[in-house]
């Protein structure tokens, strides 16, 4: 049997994706952080910012990366690699 399998091409897009949400969630954290806390001194019922509310969204985010993944892993590996040959052919 040639090609990759479900879980090489799983493995691929996890790869790819999942490193640049976790570079996109620490880098994003700490400036959400101060722009939120500076916004939200100018409200009297104010609440506080806590390491909860920024694991939830990174958590989020991940489910959502990890659903796309699976989702482009399971498209690639059952479409038939002929038509996507064809395709490239006669773009170029």
């Amino acid at each position: 049997m040639l090609g990759a399998s479900l879980l090489e091409n799983f493995s691929f897009f996890v790869k790819e994706y999942i490193g640049l949400v976790a570079l996109a969630f620490l880098i994003s954290s700490p400036i959400v952080y101060y722009f939120m806390n500076q916004w939200l001194q100018g409200f009297t019922y104010r609440i506080e910012l806590s390491v909860w509310m920024f694991l939830m969204g990174g958590i989020v985010t991940f489910l959502i990366a990890m659903l796309t993944c699976s989702f482009q892993s399971i498209k690639a590996a059952r479409e038939n690699p002929i038509f996507a040959l064809r395709e490239e052919c006669m773009l170029n």
